[in-house]
């Protein structure tokens, strides 16, 4: 097919050659008479095959509708190849967009202005709505559907629909990280982020820092996502009447807390009776301690592995948490494995 490039301009002229080339190798088509870059017949097998030789094609198979459809159905971002008159056609668009999502940008402005396509854009990605017109991007009953599918589209809407509190509810009820794009009053409205908390635990960063130091916006925050302490402020990850009750909703918080809590026995016991796994993070002293280890091991028998090495050749201690969780064996010291 590449040989095309060295034959005799006749022989680019020949319509079986041609032909047989693009079958070989589409990319031929490049090499192909200006005549028969614009027959429609060997456009339509290259352009099958390979989608991107559409750009090699003429400017008449580039405003054919046929032979664009043919291209954009198989790759999308074959669309920017295409005649601008296509560019405002609704079924071209729409078969580039369903494809390929950001060839929203190559479209005409009077198809960015059509809800229909771009909403199509926009479900498969919400990034798309940056191309959409700015009529659509401040139209509230428009942004209202497509940020029900994809609440993430809030990122992209008008300054005035960020800051309108019914788009932005059913934003961040669909996709809690949303609100981060709310604006600065409604990343303070308690009702936004507690919906936005309820969908995803870690958009507590995007709270204001008001609200990030409210009790129970925290817990609501943890009870979904223990990670979601590490947003808390820092009063709070120093109360320990607080702590008490963030590790009792979710262990692993621990790894928040402030060292002097880390290393209360109070707080750890409670985390690790609700996470084994929270011994990870308890203060060394206490991963020795023989009381907060069987605690933890009674939960998940793997937490041994976060206990020091002297509780784990401890043999006493040992055949007392073997003899109530006997998968603990294996996380053993190599000691005592040895002595086994």
């Amino acid at each position: 097919g590449f040989a095309l490039q060295f034959a005799d301009p006749s022989l680019r002229d020949d319509p079986d050659i041609v032909l047989a080339a693009v079958q070989r190798h589409p990319d031929a088509l490049s090499f192909a008479s200006e005549r028969l870059r614009g027959n429609k017949e060997v456009v339509l097998v290259a352009v099958e095959a390979s989608p991107s030789v559409l750009e090699h094609a003429t400017a008449a198979m580039k405003r054919d509708k046929e032979v664009v459809l043919a291209a954009v159905r198989q790759c999308g971002f074959t669309l920017k190849y295409a005649a601008e008159p296509l560019l405002a056609d609704q079924d071209v668009v729409l078969a580039a967009v369903r494809n390929s999502p950001s060839t929203l940008e190559y479209a005409a402005p009077s198809v960015r202005d059509n809800r229909m396509t771009v909403s199509a854009a926009v479900t498969a990605n919400p990034s798309t709505l940056a191309y959409a017109s700015e009529g659509l991007r401040e139209d509230k009953a428009f942004l209202l559907d497509v940020v029900s599918k994809k609440g993430e589209a809030l990122k992209c809407a008008a300054e005035k629909i960020r800051d309108d509190k019914d788009v932005v509810m059913v934003a961040v009820k669909d996709h809690g990280a949303a609100l981060e794009f709310a604006s600065d009053r409604l990343r303070s409205d308690r009702e936004v982020v507690l919906t936005a908390l309820s969908s995803d635990g870690c958009a507590l960063m995007h709270a204001s820092p008001d609200l990030r130091a409210e009790r129970v916006v925290v817990f609501a925050a943890v009870a979904k996502d223990g990670s979601a302490l590490a947003y808390g402020s820092e009063h709070l990850r120093r109360d320990k009447e607080f702590m008490l009750l963030a590790v009792a909703l979710n262990g692993l918080s621990l790894q928040y807390a402030t060292p002097e809590l880390k290393a209360d026995k109070q707080v750890v016991l409670r985390a690790v009776r609700s996470k084994a796994h929270a011994l990870e993070h308890a203060d060394s002293r206490l991963k020795r301690d023989r009381e907060a280890v069987l605690a933890a091991v009674l939960q998940d028998g793997s937490a041994l592995a976060y206990a020091l090495e002297s509780v784990r050749n401890d043999d006493i201690f040992m055949i007392s948490a073997v003899a109530k969780q006997a998968s603990v064996l294996q996380y053993a010291g190599h000691g005592l494995k040895s002595n086994a």
